[in-house]
């Protein structure tokens, strides 16, 4: 994508499909060339695309790319990435009705900060992040 009504050319950006309303949400990415990291939310629907207000939230994940976003029926969820501080391991829950973000706290093993790894939806539950690049717990 080019710039186009604010949007800024990009890269390592991430999207989501939600099958009710036949819309893409792309989240954060990076602008290499001046060295910019997003953290904007996009819906495209009926070849139109525009920004999801998100400014108004509580809570919103930092500005990230080389994250990954897996959808489910109703919402989006957002793991890893990295920004000028390094990888990131924090997960994000995104309702697609609400448009509101939610911080997902995990239980049980510390997921390792991450960037450039894939992420799938296994049996309609699960999360499955597979690869990418690491910075294990404690900075190592």
């Amino acid at each position: 994508m080019t710039e186009r009504d604010g949007f800024s050319a990009r890269n390592g950006m991430h999207a989501a499909y939600w099958a009710k309303e036949k819309s893409v949400f792309l989240f954060g990415g990076q602008d290499s060339e001046n060295s910019v990291v997003f953290d904007d939310m996009w819906v495209f629907k009926d070849n139109c695309l525009k920004q999801v207000d998100t400014k108004h939230d509580e809570q919103t994940p930092a500005v990230r790319n080389s994250h990954t976003m897996i959808s489910t029926k109703d919402k989006a969820f957002i793991f890893g990435g990295a920004n000028e501080n390094g990888p990131l391991n924090d997960l994000w829950e995104f309702d697609f009705e609400s448009q509101k973000y939610k911080r997902v706290k995990l239980s049980g093993v510390e997921m390792p900060s991450i960037e450039m790894h894939s992420s799938h939806l296994y049996k309609e539950k699960y999360m499955l992040v597979i690869g990418g690049r690491a910075l294990a717990p404690g900075g190592k």
